[in-house]
C-alpha cells in the first residue's frame, strides 16, 4: 500500500495485506467491536481507491489548479477585540466573519476595503483582517491603508463606486495602536490537488501571520491536507 507509516501496532493493530485477498469486513450484531476491524475496513477501501486511481493518475500527477494564482493586493489590519461602537456587540469575535466580502470605511483617512477574511485573536497575535483596498483615502495625504486606533465602519460600495454608510450597522472595529504595527502586506494564494501516495491531496496556499511582522516583504506558505 502507499501508507508508509506501520499502523500494525497498538492500539489499532491493522494487519491488513493485500495478498490475503480481503474485500470485506462483516460485522455481527451483539459482539465487541474491534478497533481491529474498524481499521481494517478503511485499508481495505484505501485499497480499492489505489487500484482507481492508479488506473487514472500518476504519483505527483495535478488534479486540480494547475496555476499559481497568487493576489498580491492583500493587506494585513489587526484589530481590536472589543468594539469600539458601545451600541453594537461588545467582542469582535460574535461578527467577525460576517464581514467576509464586505466593505469597510476608515473614519479618519477615509480608505475604502473589502474584507476578504480574517483570524481570530490567539495567544501569539492580534485579532485580524485581511482586506483589499478598492479606494483611495480622502484625507490630506489621500492614504492607501488604513491609519493606527482608527475606527473602521462598515460601508456599501457598488459598481461604480459609490460609497454609502451603513446606518443599521453598530459593529465596527478599531485599528490597533502605532506600537503593534496594525497594517501591512499579505498575499493569498490558491489551492490546487495533486496525487500523493495514492490519495488526492489538497495544496493549500495560504497567508503566512508572520508576514504582519515584516514590512513590504509579502511571503505564504503551503503544505498537503487531506480534501
Amino acid at each position: 500500500m502507499a501508507e508508509k507509516t506501520d499502523l500494525n501496532i497498538t492500539p489499532y493493530y491493522d494487519d491488513f495485506s493485500e495478498d490475503k485477498k480481503f474485500h470485506k469486513v462483516l460485522y455481527r450484531a451483539g459482539r465487541p467491536l474491534q478497533a481491529r476491524e474498524l481499521t481494517q475496513s478503511q485499508s481495505i477501501l484505501q485499497n480499492q481507491i489505489e487500484r482507481m486511481g492508479d488506473h487514472f493518475f500518476e504519483e505527483g500527477t495535478i488534479i486540480q489548479g494547475a496555476q499559481t494564482n497568487i493576489d498580491m493586493d492583500i493587506y494585513f489590519v489587526k484589530v481590536k477585540a472589543a468594539n469600539p461602537n458601545s451600541a453594537g456587540d461588545t467582542s469582535v469575535e460574535t461578527y467577525r466573519e460576517s464581514f467576509h466580502e464586505k466593505y469597510v470605511r476608515g473614519q479618519t483617512t477615509g480608505v475604502v476595503a473589502k474584507v476578504v477574511t480574517s483570524t481570530a485573536e490567539t495567544t501569539a497575535d492580534k485579532l485580524t483582517l485581511f482586506v483589499r483596498p478598492v479606494q483611495q483615502g480622502t484625507n490630506a495625504s489621500a492614504d492607501f491603508m488604513f491609519s493606527a486606533t482608527e475606527t473602521l465602519e462598515l460601508v456599501g460600495y457598488d459598481a461604480n463606486g459609490t460609497v454609502t454608510a451603513d446606518s443599521a450597522s453598530n459593529n465596527d472595529f478599531e485599528v490597533q495602536p502605532k506600537s503593534e504595527s496594525p497594517t501591512g502586506r499579505a498575499s493569498l494564494a490558491n489551492i490546487r490537488r495533486y496525487c500523493i501516495r495514492k490519495r488526492v491531496l489538497c495544496q493549500g496556499c495560504k497567508t503566512n501571520i508572520n508576514v504582519r511582522k515584516i514590512q513590504w516583504f509579502t511571503f505564504f506558505q503551503s503544505g498537503f491536507r487531506h480534501c
